[in-house]
């Protein structure tokens, strides 16, 4: 039995000399093993030192496992997603490809000038026909199929024997005339091209490029990785056969066919081609399945050929009498004055607007309208030109347009004027 003045266990720390017998075990004094510190390790039966190399073995092997299975799923994982990718991209190149060559070809026709041709190139891996599709003239938005204030005259406006450009596939240029409109004006009707060449960067020898051309400026990239086996061509053309609703397709040696002025038997037949079909097919190149063929066939009808042009408000409206350019004494600018059409306070009464134009010296392009001034019904009109910089000298003409729109024909000012310095 411990009295309350015997300790549990005591640790001596005084030098052996100072310290006195150490009490036996029969003395009556209970001995405790000494307290474990932070240095000492646990001994005993129920320790623990570490792992077995046995358990060593078993976790690495299950790691081993777990790792090769991840490793395999990612793998598979990351395999599928390239080759969905893959094949994605094929689909697309040819629907974006698509709906490009449809959506232009369908308004091709629309706005030509006198006597311009629709179509003006058929190959079966090239075709070029004459639209207006865009313009920077707010009056022609009904005309054009959209309205881009920011396009330069070379992409809004017909080409002229000046420009000329050669055709993809063909040893000839177009145009060899110019083509106006009914009022003398060039026509707003410009060129486009589509066509499809080998794709030099990549090692096959069937991979094509498709490119669209607008006038003389540079093609621009529409697809890439666009194949024909066989010799499948792009494009196949139809023209109206002897039964009713009836098409003939236009075959070799036919085929191909390019506009040139005064060649009648070629131009006769690119002007009865009423129907254009477009072939497209796309690869991917799977490295286990080896090639993924994506196509895409649409046929896409003109819906302009061998229709007249009808106007909507009858004949063309009357132009304006005149214009009179005044060089106004605040330099830099010239005032511009002309009489109401007698189309818009009288006759048919179908004015709704006045397009001035402009041009340097007494020749050259009159281009697209500098300023379109709405009809209000005054007896006369007026505007200030203050885009003139002073040392040039400039010549100045005017159009009625009504609701069509249809154009008057272009009165032109009496001589040219300068800006006063």
């Amino acid at each position: 039995m411990r009295t309350q003045s015997q300790p549990i266990c005591s640790l001596d720390l005084r030098p052996a000399a100072l310290r006195g017998p150490r009490p036996s075990s029969d003395s009556g004094v209970r001995l405790s093993p000494p307290r474990p510190t932070r240095f000492h390790r646990p001994v005993g039966p129920g320790a623990r030192l570490g792992f077995t190399l046995i358990e060593i073995i078993i976790a690495l092997t299950l790691l081993s496992i777990v790792g090769a299975a991840a490793v395999t799923f990612l793998v598979k994982e990351t395999r599928a997603v390239m080759v969905t990718a893959g094949r994605l991209d094929a689909q697309q190149n040819v629907s974006f490809a698509m709906d490009a060559i449809s959506h232009d070809l369908r308004v091709a026709g629309v706005g030509l000038g006198l006597r311009q041709p629709m179509i003006i190139e058929a190959h079966p891996y090239a075709i070029s026909f004459n639209a207006d599709l865009v313009t920077s003239d707010t009056a022609s938005v009904t005309a054009a199929s959209y309205f881009d204030p920011s396009v330069p005259d070379s992409l809004a406006l017909a080409l002229t024997p000046a420009n000329k450009i050669a055709y993809p596939y063909g040893a000839i240029s177009y145009p060899d005339s110019t083509y106006v409109q009914a009022t003398g004006l060039l026509s707003n009707a410009e060129t486009i091209t589509y066509y499809f060449t080998l794709d030099s960067t990549t090692a096959r020898t069937d991979d094509y490029l498709l490119l669209r051309r607008v006038n003389s400026a540079p093609p621009s990239l529409l697809a890439r990785g666009l194949i024909f086996p066989g010799g499948v061509p792009g494009f196949r053309f139809f023209i109206p056969g002897a039964a009713v609703n009836s098409r003939v397709e236009v075959i070799a040696p036919t085929l191909p066919l390019y506009f040139q002025e005064g060649s009648v038997g070629p131009d006769t037949m690119l002007a009865k081609i009423s129907e254009v079909r477009v072939q497209l097919e796309a690869v991917y190149t799977d490295p286990i399945e080896g090639d993924v063929h994506r196509s895409a066939n649409e046929n896409v009808p003109l819906l302009n050929a061998g229709l007249s042009h009808l106007q909507a408000c009858a004949s063309p409206p009357a132009a304006p009498v005149s214009i009179t350019p005044t060089a106004w004494p605040s330099g830099d600018s010239i005032g511009l004055t002309w009489p109401a059409s007698t189309d818009e306070i009288g006759g048919k009464r179908d004015v709704k607007s006045y397009s001035l134009y402009r041009r340097i010296g007494a020749a050259g392009s009159w281009n697209t309208p500098i300023y379109t001034s709405p009809a209000d019904g005054t007896p006369t009109y007026a505007w200030e030109d203050k885009a003139v910089p002073l040392g040039q000298t400039y010549a100045y003409g005017i159009v009625s347009r009504d609701c069509t729109p249809s154009l008057s024909a272009l009165t032109v000012a009496g001589g040219t004027v300068s800006p006063s310095p």
